[in-house]
């Protein structure tokens, strides 16, 4: 069984970014299976281009490179030469969409997984700047006339999260509506969908009703296994609180929010922690009651977690995340949430009951005032904190997630789409 996969660029063994290495995991897991996993991604020297990698069951890859002038005749190069039997979408932003229907034209299987909003918006986090005084989730608007007017508005949203020019020129009711046509029917004829979250598919399943709910599926990620992580110790009345904002310091990861809270606590018996690379800069003289680790690689966490004590780590996505990678790392490491009350964060959160939910549009004077009392209450911590170890032996590691999806290739490669 040969498996094209997509990604947005060449992946590298040392990304931090959750979807990436969750992409990695598998395929690493499926050339112990005897599966030959290819990856696709754009050129980056040429927008025409397309690369690809062949990984082996040691980890290592092959790569090629087809130069012709049309990307679609190029992908369709790249099944033929590689005898591709599945397609499995991963991320679409920077391939077009008629990759897919070029799969199904070729009698391939297609496999779709939803890590974000692309294949409703092109704005993919869905954030809207006419929301709100901040830009704001917006549940899957669907006046194509305010969707048009809102992507042509959010090029500043758009530098300020990826550093890149946004061109609102070609943005009109048209363009939105048959884009979305385009989208509903690449989704309808998808052999299988795949979601990290029930939040995400029956999103999509209300927006899409030319969806069939049976070849549409949520299956949660793997998470990469981790020892030692419960905290040894247990802080006293007379100590600080030592809070974490966990992963890339990013605005779609809440961290304006973050900062804002600084201000709020800054004489305060709290100690913040910003453990993550920083998409932007900060001044620690500002804040004395705050502590840069700097990125991390996941296998280093549970270490950092536990000599720097942490005993909250915030969550302030201001959109509704699909999964979360930091959400899972910290219910791992027996560390309790304050999160956003929207999307996976709810759903998960909730169901394992490992912390609090705050308002997505204004989480800060909930947070802060949750901080405060946990902080004079350190017993508070301590009964979330037995929520996340009992919950953390109910997610699935690389392992049984690689198996799943082993058994789901090989019942659409059967002819079973149920």
């Amino acid at each position: 069984m040969n498996i094209l996969f997509t990604t947005l660029n060449r992946l590298s063994e040392n990304t931090t970014a959750g979807g990436e290495l969750y992409l990695l995991d598998l395929m690493k897991g499926l050339t112990k299976s005897g599966v030959l996993p290819y990856l696709v991604s754009p050129d980056s020297e040429n927008s025409n281009s397309l690369y690809v990698r062949r990984y082996d069951a040691d980890g290592s890859y092959r790569a090629y490179e087809f130069h012709e002038n049309n990307r679609e005749v190029n992908f369709s190069k790249i099944i033929e030469r590689f005898e591709i039997d599945i397609v499995h979408f991963q991320h679409f932003q920077t391939l077009p969409l008629s990759f897919m229907k070029t799969t199904k034209d070729m009698n391939k299987k297609l496999v779709i997984t939803i890590h974000d909003y692309f294949l409703w918006c092109e704005n993919f986090f869905l954030l809207s700047p006419l929301k709100g005084n901040a830009p704001s989730f917006c549940f899957f608007e669907e006046n194509e006339t305010f969707c048009a007017e809102c992507l042509k508005k959010s090029g500043g949203l758009w530098e300020l999260i990826y550093r890149r020019q946004w061109s609102g020129d070609r943005f009109n009711e048209e363009y939105i509506r048959q884009r979305r046509r385009q989208a509903s029917e690449i989704l309808g004829a998808a052999d299988l969908i795949i979601a990290p979250t029930e939040y995400v598919r029956y999103s999509f399943l209300g927006v899409y009703p030319n969806i069939n709910p049976e070849r549409f599926i949520a299956l949660e990620h793997g998470n990469f296994p981790v020892v030692d992580t419960v905290p040894k110790r247990f802080r006293a009345h007379s100590e600080k609180l030592k809070v974490a904002f966990l992963g890339g310091f990013k605005y779609e990861k809440g961290n304006t929010y973050f900062i804002e809270l600084l201000r709020t606590l800054k004489d305060t018996k709290i100690e913040f922690y910003i453990i993550g690379s920083l998409d932007c800069p900060i001044n620690k003289g500002d804040f004395k009651n705050l502590k840069i680790t700097g990125q991390y690689r996941r296998e280093e966490l549970s270490g950092i977690l536990n000599r720097e004590g942490i005993e909250m780590i915030i969550l302030l996505s201001p959109w509704a995340e699909t999964f979360s990678y930091t959400l899972s790392e910290a219910i791992i490491n027996g560390i309790p949430v304050i999160a956003t009350d929207i999307g996976a964060f709810r759903e998960r959160v909730s169901r394992h009951g490992v912390g609090f939910l705050v308002p997505y549009e204004n989480p800060v004077p909930m947070t802060a005032r949750l901080l405060k009392n946990i902080a004079e209450r350190p017993e508070i911590s301590g009964f979330f904190r037995k929520n996340c170890i009992d919950a953390a032996g109910s997610l699935k590691d690389v392992d049984a997630m690689v198996s799943e999806y082993m058994g789901l290739y090989k019942k659409i490669s059967s002819g079973d789409t149920r």
